[in-house]
């Protein structure tokens, strides 16, 4: 362990920055840390503790969405000079993440996706209905709780989660006395993998929807993104709805890259197939084809599905195969919105 007097810095001429390295391509790339926490444990601690000893002994009434902006606050100007940050928890966390970073430097991303990580995991208890929902549980989680505030936060939990529905083991799950990383050692992929996907085994495919789609809602972009690839394929309400969002705002690249992870997963998932046909029939007729064409041969690996659709599947191919060949012979122009306009013959 690096003493105090290892890293004694000027606060007024020393930036966090001045303790990262800086980014690789390959690390540019990262967005999330869910499955490499392992890797950053020394960080995460460092913030964790900084955290639960600054509500735990100092300030009893900050909220989690204080610990959001504070972290935000840190994201945003990590390269200003130390001493400029005036909350005593931000300096808190600062002072204790140069020691760690001292001992050993990441990358200027991996310290930002460092932070995000915890800005998901406030926001991934907000479902609990409690403005200190994070922040009592790492208390607690920590055992920085007398007996008396453990039995109070306890009770208080097990009361919101029987209100909704949630079983035993989910209660247990919500209680959990480790981090969501678990304090893993370095190298231990496998437990960590498995405390990275812990908040996930709160949706059970027998949960009601109304439930399911609640605590689905709770989770931020990054998150929905994470579970509908882990298991999308259970919950197909899910993926059409969240698709249907990134369409809205047109980020096509996105649907095209969580298509592709849960049909990496399952390939015979039809519906996935087909919607993504019709997202694309006037945008790009022919990657519509291909994502038809998959349709087509999944359903025909099936018993079940009436004769009068693979044939509307296989008119559709046909139109599109008899519009694409005429695109290449006379191109059309684009209209206003930049799609080609397909014939008044093809089907839409």
């Amino acid at each position: 362990m690096v003493s105090e007097e290892d890293v004694a810095i000027d606060e007024n001429k020393t930036s966090l920055s001045d303790f990262l390295n800086p980014d690789t391509p390959e690390l540019k790339k990262l967005e999330s840390l869910l499955d490499e926490e392992y890797k950053y444990i020394n960080y995460l601690i460092s913030i964790e503790y900084s955290i639960a000893h600054y509500y735990h002994k100092i300030d009893r009434k900050i909220e989690d969405q204080d610990i959001i902006l504070l972290l935000k606050n840190i994201k945003k100007n990590y390269a200003k000079n130390i001493s400029s940050f005036e909350h005593p928890l931000e300096l808190l966390i600062l002072r204790n993440l140069v020691e760690a970073l001292y001992q050993k430097p990441i990358t200027h991303q991996e310290f930002k996706l460092v932070l995000d990580y915890f800005i998901s995991a406030i926001d991934n208890r907000s479902w609990l209905n409690d403005k200190q929902a994070y922040l009592k549980w790492l208390a607690h989680a920590l055992n920085y709780f007398t007996e008396e505030e453990e039995k109070e936060y306890v009770k208080n939990v097990a009361l919101v989660a029987c209100k909704l529905g949630l079983s035993d083991e989910e209660i247990s799950l919500l209680l959990l006395k480790e981090s969501e990383y678990d304090y893993f050692e370095e190298g231990d992929e496998s437990k960590a993998c498995k405390a990275g996907r812990g908040r996930y085994k709160l949706f059970k495919k027998e949960a009601r929807p109304e439930k399911l789609k609640a605590r689905f809602n709770s989770m931020n972009d990054a998150e929905k993104f994470e579970f509908l690839v882990e298991y999308g394929s259970d919950y197909f309400d899910l993926v059409e709805s969240y698709v249907n969002e990134l369409v809205n705002q047109e980020k096509f690249e996105k649907v095209k890259e969580l298509y592709n992870k849960i049909i990496e997963k399952d390939e015979d998932f039809l519906p996935l197939h087909f919607m993504m046909g019709i997202i694309f029939l006037e945008r790009d007729p022919a990657l519509a084809k291909f994502y038809f064409e998959q349709t087509l041969k999944v359903a025909k690996m099936g018993n079940d599905v009436p004769e009068d659709i693979l044939k509307n599947l296989e008119f559709e191919i046909l139109a599109l195969e008899a519009y694409l060949s005429e695109e290449k012979q006379h191109p059309r122009k684009k209209t206003k919105s930049g799609k080609k306009s397909r014939s008044k013959g093809s089907k839409k």
